[in-house]
């Protein structure tokens, strides 16, 4: 009975993880995680490395947000708060993306 008990609660832990990877993005920026509500429950982009600034200007701002699922979720905003990007910079980022300019 006892490792019925147990089956049921390991079940029951492991479908929560399960339900909360599908629900939410993993940032990493070096060794911190910052977690972001997704839009949608899925597998897309459950964990992303931010990296420093030389990582955000070597994958380039624009590719790194042209992904629709975390830029709904709020990367941009979540950079800013992290001092790794201005408000201008996200602002021409995502003029860029959504107008070409």
């Amino acid at each position: 009975m006892a490792s019925k008990i147990k089956k049921i609660i390991f079940l029951a832990i492991l479908g929560y993880i399960i339900y909360f990877l599908l629900g939410h993005h993993l940032i990493f920026f070096g060794r911190n995680v910052e977690i972001l509500q997704k839009q949608t429950l899925n597998l897309k982009n459950t964990f992303y490395s931010v990296g420093d600034r030389k990582e955000i200007e070597y994958k380039g701002l624009e590719n790194m947000l042209a992904n629709e699922d975390l830029r709904e979720a709020g990367l941009g905003e979540l950079l800013i708060e992290k001092d790794l990007i201005s408000q201008k910079e996200l602002e021409d980022a995502e003029s860029k993306i959504d107008y070409g300019n």
